[in-house]
């Protein structure tokens, strides 16, 4: 799995990951082995974070880095790794955290009663349930993707301790994976939860391999994207929940949709991802509750 010329490189942050690169390599990589390398396991005693080993893949050698975290390491006290991901701000302001962190999968009867819930920045199991495209709308932008093991369910993750019998399917979460590497600004995905001591179905392994091979499809979609010119057309709507007019963006290549977003003295814009549902919904004066957010806070 190593060539000379890697762009996703796969990191193990754990004791032992060899299953899961035994179920990688029982699949077929013929179109991906230019694009992908193993970089080995990160070990207790070299005395470097993994997140100093993330950031040095991604700055030295600009790979895009796959990494299984240990389940008893938390990145989120890695100051390497947040220095590099957040900005000092971020990282103090929980107001601008709250504003940037965006849950997908949530089960809302397990959220403590002091959850902030915004549809316009979380993602209800059911929602992703109704329509897995919604997901790739708040992925689009990420710079840091993390998923945990917990979050499929109890019939497709069978030895993890903190799956329940309600949860995304592998095959969705595979879906999820794919999008997540063609997100053309991610820098890292986590692989959160697992633990090998306690994998005795090798369901875990087998996932994380298959969330893997789906990653690497994804990834080629980006790697197209980014060299081929941008098609797109543009379409303005006068809403009547809205203020002035709202214009939307459609890459007539890739299918995806954005809505433009004016700062108020109009000299600044943004482009927000969305569905071609957010603006056939606009179309019929419906605005969906996450575009309103967004607005609301230019």
């Amino acid at each position: 799995m190593v060539t000379s010329s890697a762009s996703v490189a796969f990191i193990g942050n754990t004791s032992d990951v060899d299953a899961v690169r035994g179920r990688i390599l029982e699949m077929n990589l013929s179109n991906y082995t230019k694009d992908i390398c193993d970089l080995g396991d990160v070990k207790e005693e070299i005395g470097t974070s993994i997140g100093a080993i993330i950031i040095d893949q991604i700055e030295a050698n600009h790979f895009l880095p796959f990494v299984i975290n240990d389940p008893f390491v938390d990145l989120s006290n890695d100051e390497v790794f947040l220095d590099h991901f957040f900005s000092p701000a971020f990282i103090s302001n929980r107001q601008e955290a709250r504003d940037r962190h965006t849950h997908l999968g949530v089960q809302k009867h397990f959220l403590p009663d002091n959850f902030e819930w915004l549809e316009s920045k979380h993602l209800r199991l059911g929602d992703i349930k109704a329509d897995p495209q919604r997901v790739e709308v708040f992925l689009r932008n990420a710079d840091l993707i993390s998923i945990n093991l917990n979050v499929i369910r109890l019939a497709d993750n069978i030895g993890h301790s903190e799956s329940c019998t309600a949860g995304l399917s592998i095959e969705e979460l595979a879906m999820i994976a794919k999008y997540a590497g063609a997100s053309p600004k991610l820098k890292t995905l986590l692989i959160e939860g697992y633990d090998p001591a306690v994998d005795h179905h090798a369901m875990m392994s087998s996932n994380i391999a298959l969330l893997y091979w789906y990653f690497l499809e994804g990834y080629q979609v980006r790697l197209r994207e980014s060299t081929e010119i941008e098609r797109t057309k543009s379409y303005t709507l006068m809403v009547e929940e809205v203020d002035g007019a709202i214009e939307f963006i459609e890459n007539t290549d890739s299918g995806r949709w954005w809505v433009r977003i004016y700062s108020q003295d109009a000299d600044d814009m943004v482009d927000i991802p969305c569905t071609k549902t957010d603006y056939e919904e606009a179309c019929q004066n419906e605005i969906s509750q996450r575009i309103l957010s967004i607005l609301s806070n230019v």
